[in-house]
């Protein structure tokens, strides 16, 4: 049997693909996967699942970990891939949205742009907020940086979530806009000083993904007049009312291929390496 030298090159080609995201500190996720079935504290020291973080989740005690049914999106061009549906899958709720869990990123943290997802089961009357550039449980000042569904009185009447978010340390005001409860996609784009200085921030609620970033349609809101998030994008948190509101499949990157990466998911490493044998197999059966 001979192997020629393209077939080596495109095998260490498969493999670079393969393995490339992880390990690196441009790529960040975590699915609550595999930390069993009770409900147990957030911050308990053993919550530390994912990659792309410099450690497990901190903060405040009353954010748990609790088990329950793995929420789906079903919008285009969104894919579960990486985010379990086995009876050891869950999600993150909080018991107040001043209490705060967070997490840092690895390698100290991201620049350039960054793009951030998550899936948010959200119930009529409950708030969930999703915090930015987190470094510590606090929640006042300049830390007051967060997107949200919270719940508000909608203009169809009735309390229903609407968006919320926070920048320089402001809360926006609702753009009125409401959203029945059930599970919804939260996508961010931050460019860390784009103009030199101040940092620029666009967020959805369920877009279209199917036409590539061009295709995301205008944000429920943007801003651009401050320098919100310093020199480095250090982390995020997550704080909700009670049960009502819960966090899953939160991904960050800010590889040149972001946005695919937020939207597609990668695969488990050794799903990775799986298809990496695979395919290293069929090349050389192709030249015997």
């Amino acid at each position: 049997m001979k192997i020629s030298p393209s077939s080596v090159r495109a095998a260490v080609a498969l493999g670079v693909l393969a393995f490339a995201p992880f390990g690196t500190a441009a790529i960040a996720v975590e699915y609550f996967n595999d930390y069993g079935t009770a409900t147990v504290g957030l911050v308990d020291g053993t919550l530390n699942g994912g990659i792309g973080w410099s450690g497990a989740w901190q903060g405040g005690t009353s954010n748990s970990y609790f088990q329950a049914a793995n929420p789906t999106y079903s919008g285009s061009g969104y894919s579960s891939t990486g985010n379990d549906s086995g009876a050891d899958d869950g999600v993150a709720r909080g018991s107040t949205t001043s209490s705060i869990a967070y997490r840092t990123l690895a390698d100290g943290g991201m620049t350039g742009t960054i793009w951030i997802s998550a899936l948010v089961n959200q119930t009529s009357d409950g708030d969930l907020l999703l915090w930015l550039d987190k470094t510590n449980a606090t929640a006042t000042g300049a830390d007051r940086e967060f997107v949200s569904l919270r719940s508000s009185t909608g203009t169809s009447g009735g309390t229903v979530p609407e968006p919320i978010m926070a920048y320089n340390g402001t809360d926006t005001s609702s753009n009125n806009t409401d959203f029945a409860a059930g599970t919804h996609l939260f996508m961010i784009r931050i460019d860390m000083n784009y103009s030199g200085t101040n940092d620029a921030i666009s967020f959805w609620i369920n877009p279209t993904l199917t036409g590539g970033i061009a295709g995301l349609g205008t944000p429920i809101y943007s801003a651009n007049t401050a320098d919100a998030y310093g020199t480095v994008f250090d982390g995020i948190g997550m704080s909700s009312n009670g049960v009502q509101s819960t966090l899953d499949a939160i991904r960050i990157s800010n590889d040149a291929n972001g946005f695919d990466f937020v939207t597609t998911g990668i695969p488990e490493p050794s799903c990775a390496a799986l298809a990496l044998f695979a395919a290293t197999g069929f090349l050389v059966r192709r030249r015997r």
